[in-house]
């Protein structure tokens, strides 16, 4: 493995997306995705994807009369998931 390799591996498994990666080493995610595959790296789900209590917190406060834009200013809730969620 190569030292770009080892490093694309190394900030991967330490945790970073694989858009981070490819910032830090200075390759396309592309890249970062076919060295990952090639050292067998298994993939996390992408986007963090929010908790229960941010949903609970984001639903209180739409209930409560917030409109979704200021939901987002509070919270940092993507606006499209604060959307989705509001539409359930």
């Amino acid at each position: 493995m190569n030292h770009k390799h080892q490093k694309i591996v190394q900030l991967y498994r330490k945790g970073k997306s694989m858009r981070e990666v490819a910032s830090v080493v200075g390759v396309s995610v592309n890249t970062v995705q076919r060295v990952l595959k090639k050292y067998e790296v298994p993939s996390r789900p992408q986007g963090r994807g929010i908790s229960v209590e941010q949903k609970e917190q984001v639903m209180s406060m739409y209930q409560s009369g917030m409109t979704p834009t200021d939901i987002f200013r509070s919270t940092k809730v993507s606006y499209k998931t604060i959307l989705t969620l509001t539409k359930e």
